[in-house]
């Protein structure tokens, strides 16, 4: 992957006015975002400080340019400005209506000539991307009408109602050739339980776990309170179940992986048979997820011989994956419900070697502080014929480098 550094900040500082030059120039590029979460008795709100990004030199379009903030991603639609945005998502109260509102934004005006944007390419094109399939910024008059924050949909999550809130803090004119950088921003999610009826019913819903939690602005509506709004809460009414599905010719190591995960305080049950297919498969975590409130864990043991993944597309894209085996929530659910972990073995052998290990693992983890502060990230260097530049035309690598600039 093509590296740039901030070159374009010093290039155009004499275009610029002196006070927005000396602000972008003081950010610390490497900087996430800072984030603010007040909750009360009618919702949330949520306060940004963008204090660091990077501006990135489009390589088909010189002279124009994309904005990186860590932690957000880009769009991908064709013809539109590239422009960074990010999902927060929130659990909606039981029987409320949810609404979404800026409630101050402090903006930066600078010139800066926005790239286009580009769509994900299929694997199989080992063209790259080129003027043929990235199109430029179709002209449009004013600013962009891309809003800071909105609402972009529902998804279920273990019978809990996730809302996803779009925050875009870039906005564009085409004519002027100029952004608008919402540099600090409150916006707020707005609860209201009144005349409205229950959006799901109030029955025995599936635990929920400390990390969903942490990723989740999670909000509840107590029981005893109904026009009130609290934090959510983890109540594991028993302890978690952990699925295992498999194939009689492996019963030997998952029975000694079963005994050890009980030691470990979980419920296991296993269901063995001699055959499955990607809708038996589907059917027997349901029926399980169905009559147990914290099931939580699923483990697939066994290669896709014995117990194939799940085909499906997504945008233009085929994928075989055990991913929609954990989503409980229709055909057209995405949001995994379960955890879901597969131990593709071909043998016997192998299925004892890999149990032997994680065991070992587990009991005797490595205990030098400085095996959890490293990491190793593998990924595939990808600079595809015909012209072989020393370039990756596929983004697994920089995939890698980002992750390992989060920490």
């Amino acid at each position: 992957m093509k590296k740039f550094v901030s070159v374009f900040l010093f290039a155009c500082i004499a275009s610029m006015q002196a006070s927005v030059s000396a602000q972008i120039l003081q950010r610390d590029v490497g900087s996430t975002p800072s984030r603010t979460v007040t909750k009360d008795d009618t919702g949330v709100t949520v306060s940004y400080i963008l204090d660091g990004m990077r501006y990135v030199e489009d390589d088909l379009y010189p002279g124009s340019y994309r904005i990186d903030v860590p932690g957000f991603g880009h769009n991908m639609t064709l013809t539109e400005p590239v422009y960074p945005f990010r999902w927060d998502s929130f659990e909606i109260p039981e029987g409320c209506s949810a609404s979404v509102s800026v409630v101050s934004e402090t903006n930066t005006d600078m010139p800066l000539v926005l790239a286009p944007a580009r769509e994900p390419l299929p694997e199989s094109d080992y063209t790259g991307y080129s003027l043929a399939n990235v199109p430029p910024v179709e002209g449009f008059k004013g600013w962009s009408s891309i809003p800071l924050v909105a609402p972009d949909g529902m998804q279920v999550y273990r019978d809990r109602d996730i809302l996803y809130v779009r925050v875009s803090p870039v906005s564009y004119n085409y004519e002027l050739g100029k952004v608008r950088i919402a540099e600090e921003f409150s916006y707020r999610v707005s609860f209201d339980a009144s005349g409205n009826a229950a959006r799901r019913s109030s029955g025995n819903r599936h635990d929920v776990d400390g990390e969903y939690l942490s990723s989740v602005l999670t909000c509840a509506l107590p029981n005893d309170s109904p026009q009130s709004v609290a934090a959510g809460a983890t109540v594991w009414k028993d302890a978690p179940y952990y699925l295992i599905l498999t194939v009689p010719a492996y019963a030997q190591a998952v029975n000694i992986f079963k005994d050890w995960k009980r030691r470990m305080g979980f419920n296991v049950i296993v269901d063995s048979r001699d055959s499955w297919t990607p809708s038996s498969i589907k059917d027997a975590i349901s029926a399980q997820y169905q009559s147990k409130s914290n099931l939580q864990y699923v483990l697939i043991f066994g290669n896709e011989d014995s117990l194939p993944g799940n085909g499906f597309i997504v945008e233009i894209n085929q994928c075989y994956t055990d991913y929609p085996y954990g989503c409980m929530d229709g055909p057209d659910d995405m949001q995994s419900d379960l955890y879901m972990g597969r131990i593709s073995v071909a043998n016997i052998t192998e299925a004892n070697n890999v149990v032997d290990k994680i065991i070992a693992y587990e009991k005797n983890p490595p205990t030098q502080a400085s095996f959890y502060k490293n990491a190793i990230g593998v990924s595939y260097f990808q600079d595809n014929p015909p012209i072989r530049d020393s370039y990756e035309d596929e983004r697994f690598v920089k995939t890698c480098e980002d992750i390992r600039g989060l920490y």
